[in-house]
């Protein structure tokens, strides 16, 4: 051999015994919407490890959703418990709830939104057992499932009002030579459950209703 390679090679077999290891189950972890929490010390899509009651970190975290989680956690703190290991990951506040559900999830190649504990243990030396996304995981989107209209005597417009933004569209209210009226809808919208969503009709007639 010209170039002769010296060492060990340990080949482990799938059935080999292993001594046991006892999990560190205390770190937890947050996946919320960055809010007014201040960007340098929760960086978007990046694992920040805190202490719940840290004075600094309470008050960079700002007046929402970070903030409103860190007051939970620390309220269920025991007698002699002064904070909680946390793992914070921030993500971008999106323009409704679908979009911020998605920065929340974000992606799995990118390492983004909740796939960015996966960087945890590199970048904290922590790694989370408990993981919570507070106030999005009960959100389901409802959007507008029919218009029930009454006293329609000529074509006009519909107009739907209620927050946020990704609301109901139609392109108006249609009637036929028999007096047969409808709503032309081509988004029925995705609204928290419980959104009141009002609509009001233009040009169909005196006493013209939508519900």
């Amino acid at each position: 051999m010209t170039a002769p390679i010296y060492g060990l090679i340990f080949n482990e077999t799938e059935t080999a015994p292993y001594a046991l290891v006892q999990g560190d189950l205390s770190t937890g972890a947050i996946v919320v919407p960055i809010d007014d929490a201040v960007p340098s010390t929760f960086p978007l899509n990046t694992p920040v490890l805190i202490n719940s009651s840290d004075p600094t970190v309470l008050t960079n975290s700002g007046t929402g959703q970070l903030a409103q989680a860190l007051a939970s956690i620390n309220n269920q703190l025991g007698q002699f418990e002064a904070g909680a290991e946390l793992i914070v990951v921030a993500v971008a506040n999106g323009a409704d709830e679908p979009t911020t559900i998605a920065n929340l999830l974000g992606s799995a190649t990118a390492f983004t939104g909740i796939y960015a504990l996966l960087k945890a243990g590199q970048i904290t030396g922590k790694v989370p057992r408990l993981v919570g996304v507070p106030n999005h995981t009960g959100y389901y989107p409802t959007g507008v499932g029919g218009v029930t209209l009454s006293n329609i005597t000529a074509v006009g417009t519909i107009a739907f009002t209620a927050a946020p933004t990704s609301g109901v569209t139609a392109t108006g209210v249609i009637v036929d030579n028999n007096g047969v009226y409808s709503v032309n809808m081509t988004n029925p919208g995705s609204y928290p459950p419980g959104t009141v969503v009002a609509a009001t009709l233009t040009g169909c007639g005196a006493g013209a209703s939508a519900t």
